[in-house]
């Protein structure tokens, strides 16, 4: 049976609030705040490396094979990175009313991940070759790569990785969340360091600048509701200021209408898993927490349908207020729904609470 997480008993001795467990903090790990993004790309790929280093003497052809399509998940995430600012940094280019600077950096944070998407393929390809005749890459006049050679590819991809961010990267992250698997065994947990912390190549990193997520069969490896919404919020943002810059973005409000309609049922199944439980129905703190669990689900839904109003006046060239307000209505929606999955329980109290007059 589910835990529930508005259930007395899932709260720890020292304290833990129940808003901690809806933001999406893991059980059986200390409380890590808001100030990681967990499961960021930045993280999958620096522990990607981190596992590689460790185990670079002893890799099996199965292991490699794992390694391999995670350095391809996220040449994958790179692709469609670069594909999307590319595309930005061409029509805000285009317009007539486009921002030269804004277009400028779309096309430089874009090459950056162009060049982290081949730094991936290649390192995919190092550790396939590493196998020799196992890993089928390997031509028939060609040295197997060495330990160190696998490790350095790992570590170079890495580095790649975190070098291509930037304000049009973390903007767009709103839609483009890294979709990664790592292979079994990799660390859950940053080791000290990383890519562009001073470690030297072939050795284990020695810093914490990421957040953590799950690896195969290690747990969800994905963003936290509160984190995941904030995104969405974000991203809102970005397609307003395109917008008010002259840039249509009518596609981009489908994509953050399909995020909210995701996000408001993640939390009703939270909210009906929760109802399961007898407590439901003796603890105000659990009834707290699915009304206000409820309460967030359907801010999302709302959020969604002003994004699908909004989107036919995206393509306004001079939109009267009427559209203005339809498009900033959509903006300012999104964030009350990411402020609502931040912090349910407060607003599950206010909802359940009584003035007496």
């Amino acid at each position: 049976m589910t835990q529930n997480p508005f259930h007395p008993d899932a709260l720890d001795p020292i304290g833990k609030s129940l808003t901690e467990i809806l933001k999406g903090d893991l059980p059986g790990h200390e409380f890590r705040g808001n100030q990681y993004t967990q499961g960021s790309a930045q993280d999958t790929a620096t522990r990607l490396a981190q596992f590689v280093t460790k185990n670079r003497g002893n890799i099996s052809p199965y292991g490699a094979k794992e390694i391999a399509q995670a350095h391809v998940d996220h040449a994958g995430y790179h692709n469609k990175m670069a594909k999307y600012l590319h595309e930005q940094a061409n029509a805000v280019a285009l317009n007539g009313m486009g921002n030269v600077a804004l277009a400028k950096q779309m096309e430089k944070e874009a090459q950056l991940h162009d060049k982290a998407s081949s730094a991936h393929l290649a390192a995919s390809e190092t550790v396939l070759k590493a196998q020799g005749e196992w890993g089928g890459r390997l031509g028939l006049d060609e040295k197997k790569p060495t330990a160190s050679q696998v490790s350095a590819a790992s570590n170079a991809a890495a580095k790649a990785t975190v070098a291509a961010s930037g304000p049009q990267t973390t903007a767009a992250l709103g839609w483009q969340t890294p979709d990664i698997q790592l292979p079994s065994g990799a660390p859950y947990f940053l080791a000290k360091g990383g890519p562009g912390s001073g470690a030297q190549a072939g050795h284990p990193f020695e810093g914490n600048q990421y957040a953590t997520g799950g690896g195969r069969g290690d747990g969800p490896n994905d963003l936290t509701r509160g984190q995941n919404a904030r995104n969405v919020a974000t991203a809102a943002s970005d397609i307003r200021a395109n917008e008010r810059a002259g840039v249509p973005q009518t596609s981009m409000h489908q994509s953050i209408l399909d995020r909210h309609i995701a996000i408001g049922k993640e939390l009703l199944k939270v909210a009906e898993d929760a109802k399961a439980d007898p407590a439901s129905a003796t603890s105000q703190m659990v009834k707290d927490g699915i009304r206000g669990a409820e309460l967030a689900a359907q801010a999302h839904f709302a959020a969604a349908q002003a994004h699908i109003d909004a989107a036919p006046f995206s393509n306004t060239v001079h939109p009267g207020a009427w559209e203005k307000s339809r498009l900033d209505h959509a903006e300012a929606a999104s964030h009350a729904a990411a402020a609502l999955t931040e912090d349910p329980m407060t607003a599950g109290q206010r909802a359940n609470s009584r003035v007496t007059y």
